[in-house]
């Protein structure tokens, strides 16, 4: 009876070798490790490594990880493909452990049977930092909390403004603020106060 190969799968872990955050795409760090965690397949394994995220292997290792030097600090895509003695290949990227797709999370929840809207940093990713995106989120949270009469709950947890993004990222939070104060504006001119409660922080 012939043996069961299982399928040819992999993980990739890095770890940032000098000062900088660690995102969902890589590092922020200019130098890190990967490491990849393969399993199934037959063995032994080899490793392409895309530093870079351009689709082309830099280096190809019989060693299971391998150590980039960047030439500048910024957000950089890296990869591994894993290929097996019977040629099976499989492709990992490196996962951020908030498991979100960025740093700020929106929606709608019910308190005491009441609507309400809810923004939610979430640290892991980026720390927290608010980029274009992240920062748009915020903006049409308030603008539709204010459109519905509805109340907001925030939960900020941010490291500041994502400097990877530069100049643009540190532009919406003047977006940010004014979302904030035509929401606030609205809440003024509401005659009841419990009507329409004005946001709170956690």
């Amino acid at each position: 009876m012939a043996a069961v190969v299982e399928p040819l799968v992999a993980t990739l872990n890095f770890t940032p070798r000098a000062a900088g955050d660690v995102g969902d795409d890589g590092t922020t760090a200019t130098q890190f490790t990967l490491e990849a965690v393969a399993s199934g397949g037959v063995g032994p394994y080899s490793y392409g490594w895309d530093f870079d995220g351009d689709g082309t292997v830099d280096a190809t290792t019989a060693e299971a990880s391998a150590t980039h030097t960047y030439p500048a600090a910024g957000a950089y895509v890296a990869s591994v493909t894993v290929t097996d003695a019977a040629g099976s290949t499989v492709a990992a990227k490196p996962k951020n452990g908030a498991g979100t797709d960025e740093a700020i999370i929106t929606g709608e929840a019910t308190l005491k049977g009441r609507r309400i809207a809810v923004v939610a940093g979430e640290f892991r990713f980026l720390a927290g930092s608010i980029g274009v995106v992240a920062a748009e989120r915020i903006v049409l949270a308030f603008e539709r909390a204010q459109r519905e009469g509805l109340p907001v709950f925030a939960a900020p947890s941010s490291g500041g403004t994502r400097m990877q993004e530069g100049t643009p990222a540190f532009v919406t939070m003047v977006k940010i603020s004014a979302a904030v104060a035509a929401f606030k504006a609205m809440a003024a001119r509401t005659s009841s106060a419990s009507a329409w409660p004005s946001a709170t922080a956690s």
